[in-house]
């Protein structure tokens, strides 16, 4: 993500999500079997998915094929 940065910035925390996010959601759709096939659309998406926080602003990142950003800044 450091390619996205403008100069003078600088990163204080990178965050991802965890798979126990959605994983009780995918067990329970793999009961009535269509679980396992969206399960893998789901680790997938998780793995591509980051937020970063800098000193100014807040930087998101989803997607597999392809990419979405979202840029917040920090107001003072």
């Amino acid at each position: 993500m450091n390619h996205t940065l403008r100069p003078g910035e600088t990163v204080i925390y990178e965050a991802r999500f965890h798979s126990a996010a959605f994983l009780l959601a995918h067990i329970l759709l793999m009961l009535v079997g269509i679980g396992f096939i969206t399960i893998w659309f789901g680790i997938a998406s998780l793995k591509n998915t980051s937020l970063v926080l800098t000193n100014k602003r807040v930087i998101g990142r989803v997607g597999l094929f392809s990419k979405q950003s979202l840029d917040a800044p920090l107001s003072k």
